[in-house]
């Protein structure tokens, strides 16, 4: 659709312009749309790539939830992770 500003603009113009004009308009359209359609391909991308990382950090977070599950049962029932003999890593 033309725009009220463009259509006076256009009703200003002699008959010979105006085709050129619009003509000019359409290119602008045009190359105003691939930019979009580019940029839309590019964002897709993005979005695809972060929620493939987001799914990894879901996962991890999964695995490190269930060892502290774990460590935590193993905690309530006495049972250390170290063996009691073991030394610190500082010594």
């Amino acid at each position: 659709m033309v725009s009220e500003t463009r259509k006076k603009f256009l009703g200003e113009l002699p008959e010979s312009e105006k085709e050129g004009v619009l003509k000019n308009w359409r290119i602008l359209l045009e190359e105003r749309l691939t930019f979009c359609e580019h940029l839309n391909e590019t964002l897709d991308g993005v979005v695809r790539d972060l929620q493939n990382r987001l799914t990894r950090l879901e996962f991890r977070c999964d695995v490190m939830a269930e060892e502290i599950r774990r460590l935590q049962n193993m905690n309530r029932e006495g049972i250390s992770s170290v063996p009691q003999d073991q030394k610190p890593p500082h010594y």
